[in-house]
């Protein structure tokens, strides 16, 4: 992972790129937020603080999956398949900002992570759940 992480350490700093490592969990959605850098946290609206000590970073943002499509993702991210889609983030005060990703998922050291690689859509190219 330490490689990896060398190949992509100049979006760290990008202030258009949103960076972020999650933990994933066999058999589960659940996302775990466990390194991002200050743009990801300005994506989201919210303190790096407070995304690092959240469970589930679910909880914040919006997506049109049915739960038939959210685990075939998973299961794609178990296989290492990368993959690319958009979302909202749901923002404290209701306002939603539209974001497209590229997601990269490796095994390191028995655990399953999520490398992904946000960008702002300036308008959505899809329709996004509000709820």
């Amino acid at each position: 992972m330490e490689n990896l992480l060398k190949e992509y350490q100049h979006l760290l700093f990008d202030k258009a790129t949103g960076f972020s490592i999650t933990l994933r969990y066999s058999g589960s959605l659940k996302r775990q937020l466990i390194f991002c850098n200050q743009t990801y946290a300005d994506m989201a609206g919210r303190s790096r603080e407070d995304l690092l000590s959240t469970g589930d970073m679910r909880m914040f943002q919006t997506h049109e999956h049915t739960h038939a499509q959210s685990l075939q993702m998973q299961t794609e991210i178990e296989n290492l398949s990368p993959f690319t889609g958009a979302f909202a983030w749901v923002h404290p005060e209701g306002e939603l900002v539209f974001i497209e990703y590229m997601a990269l998922p490796v095994w390191y050291r028995g655990r399953l992570f999520v490398i992904g690689i946000d960008r702002y859509m300036h308008a959505p190219k899809h329709r996004v759940s509000y709820h």
